[in-house]
């Protein structure tokens, strides 16, 4: 055993692997080269389990980059613009505004 946190020589090195690939991960979302993005979030979260387990906190901080990275290519690839707000609306995704809110839309000087 290590002395490094009771970890073994090869738990240590699955750690150091899926830190530089979540590294990696950054860099390219950061460059907005997506292709690889999502697989090598997904190498490092697979390391983080094998290393320490799937309820260790860090283990979760992997497990949160995939989220946050697939939650961000959800929200790029929705078009918006081919949906009317009140379909928003319709389906939940907005609450309906109040009288005050329309009245202030149609003359926000509220005049």
């Amino acid at each position: 055993m290590s002395q490094k946190e009771g970890f073994t020589t090869e738990q240590l090195n699955l750690l150091a692997e899926a830190a530089s690939l979540t590294e990696k991960a950054n860099a390219l979302w950061e460059e907005q080269r997506y292709a690889q993005t999502e697989a090598l979030y997904r190498q490092a979260l697979s390391l983080e389990e094998r290393a320490r387990g799937t309820d260790h906190p860090d283990t979760a901080s992997a497990f949160f980059n995939l989220v946050r990275w697939l939650e961000d290519q959800r929200e790029r690839s929705f078009d918006r613009s081919q949906y009317p707000l009140d379909q928003f609306i319709r389906v939940g995704l907005m609450p309906a505004p109040d009288d005050d809110q329309i009245m202030l839309r149609i003359n926000p000087d509220g005049i």
